[in-house]
């Protein structure tokens, strides 16, 4: 019996061929994509871990677009004739377009049984005789592409396969929900023209996400609040082409530190703010060291003169539960005051030096 929860199309062996129509890919409103936005590299560790899962020979991820069907992912093991970046055209028979083109889910026990098959190169050249695939979904219900498992020789998956199957593809779906989400942003100018980070309407959109999973996960929410030293007097100094280039440097540094899924954000013209999910105060505290060694490290040239300046910040932290944008505004304010009151001290420190 096939697991309730997917929603598949069992191709059995007495069922007689059916006229095919396959619609071009690119009259479908697909979402456009570059390569920085797939998660390629962790998509192929899900497929690796697929393959081993069924013992199966090939696994793939495919995207539709105008190309057809294209290969993003697929099983590294060596009797895979599939590779990332193959493609299959739209005039070809293969499982996966029937997948695409009913957004529904097909298993396919026994190709030899069934003449729809017979041009399918999949079965006809390389033997792939079952085949098991769902489509993957934008969250708006729009095919993305594919994922599948083929065999060469007959099947009879149980519902547990069917279900780790499913599972795949809802972890699959929530990064595309995550590119999704920051395609939109990237729509409403929420980035920092200069450095590409988000600007402060950016951070607070993006951070509902994080603050999501806070919750979720019993984690705190942590602000760092990071003020760039002596950029007024870089740009009095130097121009204002130098006082850039240490905006630049500051930015490049802090991404460099943070983890994947933190978030940073330039909120003025020498100010930044971080926002992190953490299990514990003193992960907020390593996260704020490394950003202040990192800091130490770099330097910034001064491209008409043989001298470089260094990088200098101070950076005030605040971390607590919270539930709301409205909360989370409050943080800000918070670390913004103790970043402040900091950055007094360090100079009065100075001018007694």
């Amino acid at each position: 019996m096939i697991n309730s929860s997917l929603v598949i199309e069992v191709i059995y062996m007495d069922e007689s061929p059916q006229t095919r129509n396959f619609l071009p890919y690119n009259h479908l409103p697909f979402n456009e994509l570059t390569l920085e936005d797939l998660k390629l590299t962790r998509w192929q560790k899900l497929i690796d871990t697929i393959a081993r899962l069924f013992s199966a020979p090939s696994v793939m991820l495919t995207h539709a677009n105008e190309k057809g069907l294209e290969v993003l992912a697929s099983s590294s093991n060596q009797e895979n004739p599939y590779s990332y970046g193959d493609s299959v055209p739209l005039d070809c028979n293969v499982y996966c377009h029937h997948v695409v083109q009913k957004n529904k889910s097909l298993y396919v026990k026994d190709a030899e049984q069934d003449g729809r098959w017979e041009d399918n190169p999949e079965w006809t050249k390389e033997g792939f005789r079952s085949y098991l695939g769902v489509p993957l979904n934008w969250p708006d219900g729009r095919v993305f592409g594919t994922l599948c498992v083929l065999e060469r020789v007959t099947t009879d998956y149980s519902d547990e396969y069917y279900t780790l199957l499913e599972n795949f593809k809802e972890i699959i779906e929530f990064e595309l929900k995550l590119i999704d989400t920051t395609q939109k942003l990237k729509s409403l100018s929420v980035l920092d023209d200069l450095t590409g980070l988000y600007n402060r309407r950016g951070l607070l959109e993006a951070s509902k996400h994080i603050i999501s999973i806070a919750n979720r996960n019993q984690l705190d929410i942590a602000v760092l609040y990071v003020d760039l030293d002596n950029l007024k007097s870089v740009n009095d100094n130097f121009g204002h082409d130098i006082g850039d280039k240490m905006i630049k440097a500051s930015a490049t540094t802090i991404s460099v530190v943070l983890r994947s899924h933190d978030i940073a954000a330039r909120v003025g013209g020498d100010e930044f703010v971080v926002v992190a999910a953490i299990e514990r105060r003193q992960d907020m505290e390593k996260l704020i060291q490394r950003l202040n060694q990192a800091t130490k490290d770099t330097i910034v040239s001064l491209v008409s003169k043989d001298k470089s300046i260094p990088l200098s910040i101070s950076l005030g932290g605040k971390a607590a539960k919270i539930k709301t944008i409205r909360e989370l505004k409050k943080l800000i304010e918070q670390a913004d005051s103790i970043m402040m009151k900091l950055k007094k001290e360090k100079k009065i420190h100075n001018n007694r030096s």
